[in-house]
């Protein structure tokens, strides 16, 4: 058996398995950012919480977004201002509590002669959306200014471009550090445990039947409640859907920085279908994203994007970056994911709303829709929708903060660089000060190429329920994206960080390379 701290996952499903009877008031089925933000605020509610999620935390569309916590400057053009205003609220919110974790970026939105929308929209677009912010932080730059800050950009016809600002986050660790939040408060969470079955008693739900992957053991739980946060695969839990959902792949292309370097954002207009599309600074790589495309059925594995999508986008950058020639030797890897959205029949994917939308089956609610930077509006809704089998329970529930700071001991007598120091308390909280106290001699060096250090991979074999050598590497940590051949060179270091700490024999250790290699090569390559 694993005796790392990572055991609290094995612990876990020892305690249901011995206390079968023992009632809950809700059990959350999927360990996404919807899941994950609605067991936060049930956790703070004071309620026996258990989520469980069928593959690994923030395994679908939660790490494969395009990174940003943004107040969705586009949905103002599709006439959605409540949305904006939502996103736009929250994104503030995150800014403020999520320091190290959400951090600002600066956006550049070239104007071009002859494009559909003219300086003057732009700029009433970007007004309304500082003035529901209440901070003025766009202006309007020259072309001069424009190219001074986009030395590459592609200067035909450009007439300058606005300057305005949104955030940026790791996705999967803001998921993880949501789930650390709740467990601190009581909560379980268990990954690699899926629900097989709903039980019910005259049409009311009752509890559910649960397998653990690794055992293919199962049990039943009882509660009055289950909470349908799958995404795409919500209907797969509920015997009748009020709405019809579709299935849109987003896909993104990485590019090394010294092929694509970019110090801000970029949003720019394709001309293929007047879409808005993005080149990204991430962890010292560039992202051009994302696409919307229909995927058709959703099955619950690996999804890749299709070379459809990567002639988009290189046609895209190759518009605006003329005289980078950039080709498709030159991407470093690339990712996608499947987001779940309302359909309302419109031909074009982007053109659907993203609002979400909440339904109730004798119990099984089912929450499906919205985006990554409104999760903590979703939670909320879901629990008002969630009172009549509360007893009482739910109170007035109100916007709480996200994430209580971190406990001011500081990092004395360690070295670090103040960016590293918000990072890792951005990412871990308190549980910053033990990662430290675990690390040893080059734990804290950077891993070259990216900005993760060595002990952030150690901790998470440690300390972060991991099953699979995956777990690690596209999600725990990012580095699988961010290094040349997905990082297949830095294996043997992290084999020796690693193995121990998660009781893996060789026999296993080399089965998970073999693995990961196989989903790196065929999902996450771009060939």
């Amino acid at each position: 058996m694993n005796n790392s701290r990572s055991d609290w996952r094995n612990e876990g499903w020892d305690y249901l398995k011995s206390h079968k009877n023992e009632k809950w008031d809700i059990v959350i089925v999927g360990g996404g950012i919807t899941g994950a933000g609605i067991f936060l605020e049930a956790s703070r509610l004071g309620l026996k919480v258990l989520l469980v999620e069928g593959r690994d935390f923030a395994w679908g569309c939660s790490s494969r977004s395009s990174k940003l916590v943004h107040g969705g400057l586009r949905y103002l053009k599709q006439g959605n201002p409540l949305l904006t205003r939502h996103s736009v609220t929250e994104r503030e919110h995150l800014l403020k509590e999520a320091a190290g974790l959400v951090t600002p970026l600066n956006f550049l939105l070239p104007v071009y002669k002859g494009e559909h929308s003219s300086r003057f929209l732009y700029g009433l677009g970007l007004a309304v959306y500082d003035l529901i912010a209440m901070h003025w932080n766009h202006k309007y730059l020259n072309k001069s200014t424009f190219v001074k800050w986009f030395p590459n950009i592609d200067t035909d016809n450009l007439s300058g471009g606005y300057l305005y600002q949104d955030a940026q986050v790791d996705d999967a660790r803001l998921v993880y550090r949501v789930i650390q939040e709740a467990r601190e408060l009581g909560g379980m969470a268990l990954n690699y445990v899926r629900v097989e079955d709903i039980i019910r008693h005259k049409d009311y739900v009752t509890g559910a039947t649960l397998c653990e992957a690794n055992s293919g053991e199962r049990l039943e739980i009882v509660s009055p409640l289950i909470v349908n946060a799958t995404g795409i695969w919500s209907n797969t839990l509920c015997r009748k859907s009020p709405v019809s959902l579709r299935a849109v792949r987003g896909s993104h292309l990485v590019f090394p920085a010294d092929r694509l370097a970019v110090d801000n954002a970029i949003t720019y207009i394709h001309p293929r279908d007047d879409r808005m599309v993005f080149a990204i600074p991430w962890e010292g790589t560039t992202i051009v994203g994302t696409t919307d495309v229909d995927h058709g059925v959703a099955g619950y594995s690996e999804v890749s994007m299709s070379q459809q999508e990567v002639e988009y986008l290189l046609e895209i950058v190759n518009a605006k970056f003329p005289g980078l020639h950039l080709r498709k030797s030159d991407i470093q890897s690339g990712f996608s994911g499947i987001r779940s959205i309302i359909s309302s029949g419109k031909s074009d994917p982007s053109k659907e709303s993203r609002d979400h939308q909440i339904w109730d089956d004798g119990g099984l609610l089912s929450i499906t829709g919205g985006k990554l930077t409104t999760f903590r509006k979703m939670a909320l809704d879901l629990l008002k929708h969630a009172r009549p089998y509360l007893h009482g329970s739910v109170g007035g529930l109100k916007r709480d903060i996200i994430f209580h700071k971190p406990h001011p001991k500081g990092f004395s007598g360690i070295d670090l660089s103040p960016d590293i120091e918000d990072r890792l308390l951005g990412r871990y909280g308190d549980n910053s000060y033990e990662l430290l106290n675990m690390s040893e001699q080059g734990d804290l060096d950077l891993i070259p190429g990216t900005h993760t250090t060595w002990a952030e991979i150690k901790w998470a074999a440690l300390s972060e329920s991991v099953n699979h050598l995956d777990d690690i590497l596209l999600r725990r940590v990012r580095v699988g994206l961010l290094l040349a051949e997905t990082g297949h060179h830095i294996l043997p270091r992290v084999r020796t960080l690693c193995q121990k700490a998660l009781g893996w024999p060789d026999e296993r250790w080399l089965q998970e390379e073999k693995a990961y290699k196989h989903i790196i090569d065929t999902y996450y390559s771009v060939k």
